[in-house]
């Protein structure tokens, strides 16, 4: 009889940081998190959820609510209409261990971070979506979501990777030259 798993999508607390952190730097890039949740804590409308399979921190997804204006640096390219939202939905960082990729796990976090948009009036969000030479990684899964893609920003990590110092796991050691796909959708 195959082994029954328990997985829960939770909001992150403080003691998630260390399995949050391993997570993320080896599917996006090391040291990227932390900027992320520095920034995370400054904003009393970001959120970070983690999914928990058998009590181990699996999966992270981290957000924040944003007006247009602050969408438009983030962005770097002209918004679309339907970013000219009041209130904007920032998928930030979606990253699910290596070895449990493919289980759904991306799937649940996005529609947690979908549900906490939508109960506090969000309407749309939208996401930088990570491009290496190897593709992009969560394509399907977006699109699944109902976010279509409107813009490429050609080295959009660059700038963060040489100032943070993070190291992309495509590039190597700063500066990271991957692009990113903007995404956006109704939430």
């Amino acid at each position: 009889m195959p082994r029954r798993t328990s997985t829960v999508i939770r909001t992150a607390t403080r003691a998630d940081l260390a399995a949050m952190r391993a997570i993320v730097d080896a599917q996006v890039g090391h040291g990227y998190l932390d900027a992320e949740v520095d920034a995370l804590y400054k904003d009393s409308e970001g959120f970070a959820l983690v999914a928990v399979v058998d009590g181990s921190v699996a999966g992270v997804c981290m957000c924040s609510i944003m007006k247009p204006g602050a969408m438009a640096r983030i962005f770097r390219s002209g918004l679309p209409d339907v970013l000219r939202s009041r209130k904007v939905g920032l998928l930030d960082t979606l990253a699910v261990r290596p070895d449990l990729t493919g289980r759904g796990l991306g799937t649940a976090l996005l529609e947690e971070a979908r549900g906490r948009f939508r109960s506090d009036k969000v309407r749309v969000w939208a996401t930088p979506a990570w491009r290496s030479r190897l593709g992009t990684t969560v394509e399907s899964l977006l699109t699944r979501a109902g976010m279509e893609p409107f813009a490429e920003v050609p080295d959009f990590w660059r700038e963060a990777s040489l100032a943070e110092g993070f190291i992309c796991p495509v590039c190597g050691a700063p500066p990271c030259e991957c692009s990113a796909v903007m995404y956006a959708g109704p939430t």
